[in-house]
């Protein structure tokens, strides 16, 4: 199977998760293709200034692939610089936030797996 590009869906989400101003999400599979698995698999595109808020995954581990564009990301209570190639890993009962810092997007694509 192949998703073209033209047929996948891009929605704005204003405050994701309490964040400031507005990411736009891309869904490479929806919910059913998951087979109870995970929940997210997208393409994020995050403006300058923008962010998706501090929050915890129960259960769930979110993967982060950094594309382009830079900012910073809450692990352990700090906020630590991201740049294109940097992965980041958020296991089950951690606290995470992405903001962007720069000026330009952050470009990411985001995988959150079921772990129980």
């Amino acid at each position: 199977m192949i998703k073209r590009k033209d047929t996948l869906t891009t929605t704005p989400i204003p405050a994701l998760l309490g964040g400031e101003g507005s990411i736009d999400r891309t869904p490479f599979l929806q919910p059913d293709e998951f087979h109870g698995k995970g929940r997210v698999y997208a393409h994020m595109r995050i403006p300058p200034g923008s962010s998706i808020g501090v929050h915890v995954h129960e259960g769930e581990q979110e993967i982060t692939v950094i594309l382009s564009g830079s900012g910073e990301v809450l692990e352990d209570g700090k906020w630590l610089p991201i740049h294109p190639g940097d992965v980041t890993i958020t296991p089950s009962g951690s606290e995470h936030g992405i903001r962007n810092t720069g000026d330009e997007d952050i470009e990411m694509i985001a995988l959150i797996l079921y772990v129980d």
